[in-house]
């Protein structure tokens, strides 16, 4: 696509792959090196948050424009929360936002509105059939 520029921005400890107009690539997704991929700590909603706050920071923006789809939708309803300062507008497509509910646990509530079936249920049960040592 024209007008798009790729480039890598260090961001704490990991170079975050960006397609400028477009989008990053999330630490351990795409071309974003240095997330250690065997600790499943160092993925946490704090931490891809950190790296979007650390993105903007070193792009030199006060406040961006936020287009996000599916997972990308729910780090963006955490960018928003946790750093609001940030974020100029927010558009999210497929993913409404759901207020956190500590007496619940999000895999068992999508499980039980969509059924077992569902790609997110599936997905979970294939990574821990795949890391063992969970």
């Amino acid at each position: 696509m024209e007008g798009i520029e790729h480039k890598m921005v260090n961001v704490y400890d990991i170079n975050m792959h960006i397609a400028e107009m477009v989008t990053p690539d999330l630490r351990g997704y795409g071309d974003t090196t240095g997330a250690p991929i065997n600790d499943p700590t160092k993925f946490t909603t704090l931490h891809v948050v950190g790296d979007m706050v650390t993105l903007i920071d070193s792009l030199g923006a006060d406040k961006v424009f936020v287009v996000e789809h599916d997972w990308g939708a729910l780090i963006a309803w955490c960018l928003c929360l946790f750093k609001p300062d940030k974020v100029k507008a927010l558009v999210n497509l497929s993913i409404h936002f759901t207020p956190r509910n500590l007496k619940q646990k999000i895999l068992e509530n999508v499980c039980a509105a969509y059924g077992d079936d569902h790609y997110i249920c599936r997905l979970q049960v294939a990574f821990l059939l795949h890391f063992t040592w969970f």
